[in-house]
């Protein structure tokens, strides 16, 4: 699916608008930002309207209070794949990055004329929030205070209080930690190679593995490309390897993801090689530099003739597709 375009005139128009006001596309299980008026980026303290599109795409809760981030995002989350309303009240730094305004966001979808789906998202600021307030203020905080509250019985161990079970909120936040966490070893990496060149020693390439979270958290292709860009590194010193189970998981999407990396120059590795049942159809779609085969066949080949005639036989078969292989 294509990014949506408002028409020159129609941006312009939604632009200016005083009223803070966002418009967001869910694309390749994303949310793509397509729009923020004048009035969005005056409450959310952004001086520069690229910096805020930049911002909402790539780390779009940045500002919110930290217990309220998981909360946004499950009901963004649940907004996005299943429809209905959208209604969030949550905290958010002010302009000065020390104080906290409370905001009440409503959203709903509309359908434009050529059947895309839009989420129109309108925010006001319903007032300052302090841990002890009095007057004016008291009423407000305390009611953001039993959100809060409630939220933490809820989500008391991180599970529901019906199920026993991790409830959206904890796999939120565990996806936005591990892409961050992903995120900081590539940087690291970047980090070594610079200090051996510097150095004048030889650059060999490192590889980076990622998760099923990287990919649905942010547009991590594009983050990775902006970080080897800015550190002068080739593209191709950086290999990206994911496991099987990963691309399994939503096959045609994370297809489009690998094309997307290697595209731009980026070796792909595929991790785990036979720890699946789909390696075979995985093979025949998606192209790939180099397969790792799993470390059971390893185990096992002074022990079983089987694990040998396969092993062999795999190796055989990537050698014939042009695919590098390690065990």
């Amino acid at each position: 699916m294509e990014k949506y375009q408002f028409d020159s005139a129609t941006k312009a128009a939604l632009e200016k608008l005083r009223v803070p006001l966002a418009v967001y596309q869910f694309i390749d299980k994303r949310v793509v930002t397509i729009l923020l008026s004048d009035g969005f980026c005056e409450l959310f303290g952004f001086d520069n309207k690229d910096d805020a599109y930049y911002v909402m795409d790539h780390d779009m809760y940045r500002a919110t209070h930290p217990e309220d981030r998981a909360r946004a995002a499950d009901a963004a989350y649940r907004f996005a794949t299943e429809g209905g309303r959208y209604e969030v009240v949550y905290r958010t730094l002010t302009r000065n990055k020390t104080d906290y305004i409370i905001v009440h966001s409503l959203g709903e979808h509309v359908m434009t004329e050529d059947g895309v789906r839009l989420a129109y998202i309108w925010y006001t600021d319903e007032g300052r929030y302090t841990s002890d307030s009095d007057g004016k203020d008291k009423a407000l905080n305390d009611a953001m205070k039993n959100i809060v509250r409630e939220e933490n019985m809820i989500k008391s161990g991180y599970c529901d209080y019906l199920t026993g079970l991790p409830n959206m909120s904890y796999f939120f936040e565990l996806a936005h930690e591990w892409r961050k966490l992903d995120l900081f070893v590539t940087e690291q990496v970047l980090e070594k190679m610079k200090k051996q060149g510097e150095a004048g020693l030889y650059v060999v390439s490192e590889s980076v593995n990622l998760s099923r979270a990287d990919f649905t958290s942010c547009d991590i292709v594009e983050e990775i490309r902006r970080r080897v860009d800015a550190a002068g590194r080739s593209r191709d010193k950086i290999n990206i390897e994911v496991t099987e189970s990963v691309i399994g998981s939503d096959f045609e999407f994370m297809k489009s993801q690998i094309e997307r990396f290697r595209s731009l120059g980026f070796r792909v590795w595929m991790d785990d090689f036979g720890s699946g049942y789909s390696t075979l159809d995985v093979l025949q779609s998606i192209r790939f530099d180099l397969i790792k085969f799993d470390m059971r066949f390893m185990k096992e080949f002074d022990t079983s003739e089987k694990s040998r005639i396969m092993l062999t036989e795999l190796i055989r078969m990537a050698i014939s597709l042009g695919v590098d292989t390690v065990c």
